[in-house]
């Protein structure tokens, strides 16, 4: 009696490239034809599509040299004007609206900041960032504690902290009033914090009891002040309810003298 003989295994053949593609193809296929799942991708595409543009507009933003240049068109007038303004604002009456004449392309041009004193400016906040940084230094060297790591932790730490707030109120910005202004001028209202900032600091430094809290409650609120009515004009051309960008500006101001209590610890 003979043995069955073994069977051989069957060989599978893999699909073939044209034949993997014309699966890929039936599958796509069917997705188009489905109405729902089309409109979805439409959608889809659409939003990337505004996300890729926005992308582009800021980071083309970042890296404009003439961008960055406007902010700091200033000169000794705006400059000493614009510190009264931050430290004293009660005297500038009126509505802080920036001025700006009407392009061609029918677009507004704002006008320079040493041409309009409500002109946001990073020149201001720039200066107040270095002398702030250097004040930290000198107060550790006078403790003898100074540390080389003093400074960079320092800067460090106010870079998070007004990143933090820029994106913040971007985020809010564009949550409460459908509208993105470009990140520089947040940039500048918040880093404006450094000139109340300093002068709580030096009002400190005298060791008079009480004075340092006095200084605090004066400053903080006169910030909180020149913030609301800086935040409030910048936002006038916005069509929404006046009630809502006054709350939004109020708040944000408020928020600032809570900011300076913690940078002079």
């Amino acid at each position: 009696m003979s043995s069955p003989q073994p069977t051989s295994p069957q060989t599978i053949i893999p699909p073939t490239q044209n034949q993997q593609g014309s699966q890929a193809d039936q599958f796509f296929n069917n997705i188009a034809a489905n109405p729902l799942a089309s409109a979805g991708l439409s959608v889809a595409q659409n939003y990337l599509n505004q996300g890729d543009q926005l992308l582009k507009s800021q980071l083309g933003g970042i890296f404009s040299f003439d961008a960055w240049r406007y902010y700091f068109n200033v000169n000794t007038s705006f400059v000493l004007k614009k510190i009264l303004m931050i430290i004293m604002p009660y005297p500038f009456l009126g509505n802080w609206e920036r001025k700006y004449i009407i392009g061609e392309d029918e677009s507004k041009l704002y006008n320079v900041p040493q041409e309009d004193i409500y002109a946001p400016d990073l020149y201001i906040p720039l200066m107040g960032f270095i002398t702030y940084v250097l004040a930290i230094g000198f107060y550790y060297g006078s403790k003898g504690t100074f540390t080389p790591e003093t400074l960079s932790m320092t800067t460090t730490l106010c870079l998070i902290l007004i990143s933090l707030e820029v994106l913040v109120l971007k985020f809010l910005e564009y949550m409460l009033f459908n509208y993105s202004s470009d990140f520089r001028i947040y940039l500048s209202y918040v880093s404006y914090v450094f000139v109340p900032v300093l002068m709580c600091t030096f009002v400190g430094s005298l060791q008079i009891p009480y004075l340092t809290y006095i200084a605090l409650l004066f400053f903080g609120t006169s910030y909180a002040f020149f913030l609301y009515k800086m935040l409030f004009g910048s936002l006038a051309s916005i069509q929404t309810e006046e009630n809502k960008k006054r709350i939004y500006s109020i708040c944000v101001g408020v928020f600032q003298i809570i900011l300076i209590f913690f940078m002079m610890k």
